[in-house]
């Protein structure tokens, strides 16, 4: 190698040696892949990420206490939690400023007793609960739960909710940069997740805007879930978990599940959205081609009241499926309906 080449590659690495000792912390792109910094893992896939905060917000009543607490029950158990395999078994500290311990108590225990694969040997020293101890996000009160964190070595912290939580106004960017600024160094130097249980500014839980107060709680977060009741009736409710803001990902499917049983809930996965639609779309279709078979292996029959329909197919598509099903076979104009409530049927 040249003199003038070798000098002018040493001058490059005194440089470079110069700079670092200017301005320490500073990594190239290089140093950046290329450091000892653990790959994102998660104690709930695309759910919750280790050392990470998620936020979990909803209008009132829309079972946002209820899912995380199926998550956290279902963690400990190392079972399915909405189709999503646990990996590995996570234990939980759960701050309740929320709830007395009547209701916690009585939520657990219906959450147990609906889903058979939990059993309290299972969850026993993995799920540990503060309730109504008067936590804030203080800096005495952090000083506890660093000791709780420290002698629980819980995986996953719950806040529920931060509107008890949140010694300021949620709405004053100053007051909720505090939250941060308190975990921040427990999820750096514990890798202790947070998930952290939120209010709507109304009903409606759409959009990340939808969050209550400061836009920083979404800013601050890695994950943000909106909840909300989709559906009602007699034996069940319908909810939807909705990812809002996913930082390590492009984004997540929205999650269907219903909610059934008084003493005993249960806690059914639905499905995706998309693949919820192409259910109902795919329930659809195959109604409207039995009944149409139906029709056909009744050759004698040329008239059909709607309540025949209904009471040949209700139970098994739903009441909504069969008219649907009967307007696309008038379209179809394998039936006419020459008067309300009755089909004949076109020769």
């Amino acid at each position: 190698m040249k003199t003038e080449q070798k000098q002018t590659i040493e001058a490059e690495l005194q440089q470079k040696k110069d700079l670092k000792a200017k301005h320490p912390g500073i990594l190239s792109i290089r140093e950046l892949i290329e450091s000892d910094i653990p790959p994102i893992e998660y104690l709930i896939d695309d759910f919750l990420m280790k050392g990470g905060l998620t936020y979990v917000v909803g209008p009132s009543a829309s079972f946002k206490t209820g899912i995380l607490l199926e998550a956290v029950l279902c963690g400990a158990a190392k079972k399915k939690f909405l189709d999503t395999p646990i990996k590995k078994p996570f234990k939980t500290l759960w701050i309740d400023e929320e709830n007395r311990a009547v209701n916690l108590k009585n939520r657990v225990t219906q959450l147990i007793a609906g889903n058979p694969d939990l059993k309290i040997d299972d969850l026993d020293n993995k799920v540990f609960f503060s309730i109504t101890k008067g936590f804030q996000f203080v800096s005495a009160h952090i000083n506890i739960l660093t000791e709780l964190i420290h002698d629980f070595e819980p995986d996953l912290v719950v806040i529920d909710s931060i509107a008890r939580c949140l010694p300021g106004s949620e709405r004053d960017e100053k007051d909720v940069n505090k939250i941060l600024q308190y975990i921040k160094p427990l999820m750096n130097k514990r890798n202790v997740s947070f998930a952290i249980i939120h209010h709507t500014r109304k009903d409606s839980a759409e959009h990340l805007d939808d969050v209550a107060g400061s836009r920083d709680f979404g800013a601050m977060a890695d994950d943000v879930f909106l909840v909300k009741q989709v559906k009602k009736t007699k034996d069940y409710k319908r909810f939807r978990l909705k990812s809002v803001k996913a930082r390590n990902s492009i984004g997540n499917k929205d999650i269907n599940f219903k909610v059934s049983g008084k003493d005993k809930l249960n806690v059914d996965y639905v499905g995706t959205t998309s693949e919820s639609v192409h259910k109902d779309k795919q329930k659809f279709i195959d109604c409207k081609d039995e009944i149409k078979t139906w029709i056909e292996a009744q050759p004698d029959i040329t008239e059909y009241k709607t309540k025949d329909f209904l009471k040949a197919f209700e139970k098994k598509y739903g009441e909504r499926n069969v008219f649907r099903a009967l307007g696309y076979l008038k379209k179809e104009k394998v039936l006419k309906c020459p008067k309300k409530g009755t089909y004949e049927v076109v020769c």
